[in-house]
């Protein structure tokens, strides 16, 4: 179960780039800020395999990383959950980037951006990263 944090190499690390330990000389894909995470999901041993992705938001990195740093943890205390790796992706980049957005007004966007979700959308169509043909349902416990 991957963890919601911001990373230097890619903006962020989760649901799809937790597939690169499955993904056979996964270096050449960290080029460009690992914008073409995407092509893991036509690799045959990975395609189709995904059934649930459950990423761990109870303490969410929101700056630095992927070394923890505690003066940038928050305890969000959520998990997000989905079936589709790049909306998870798309709907978790919304929460963290909210969060940075509070913290350090206006706008604190991820340095680099986290080009693999929208780039696993549209080069590679591995489902969508718009956020508006994404269904969330949130459940308070």
């Amino acid at each position: 179960m991957p963890g919601m944090k911001s990373r230097w190499l890619s903006g962020m690390a989760f649901s799809i780039k937790n597939y690169a330990g499955a993904y056979p000389n996964p270096w050449y894909l960290h080029a460009g800020s690992c914008a073409d995470l995407g092509a893991m999901g036509h690799y045959p041993a990975l395609k189709g395999r995904t059934r649930l992705i459950v990423v761990d938001t109870l303490r969410v990195l929101y700056n630095g990383g992927p070394q923890v740093d505690p003066r940038y943890l928050w305890n969000y205390q959520g998990l997000i959950v989905g079936t589709d790796p790049v909306a998870v992706g798309a709907a978790c980049l919304n929460v963290l980037q909210k969060k940075r957005n509070e913290v350090s007004p206006p706008e604190r966007l991820l340095s680099p951006p986290p080009k693999h979700i929208e780039v696993a959308d549209k080069k590679y169509g591995l489902e969508t990263s718009d956020l508006s043909k994404i269904k969330i349902i949130q459940v308070e416990l």
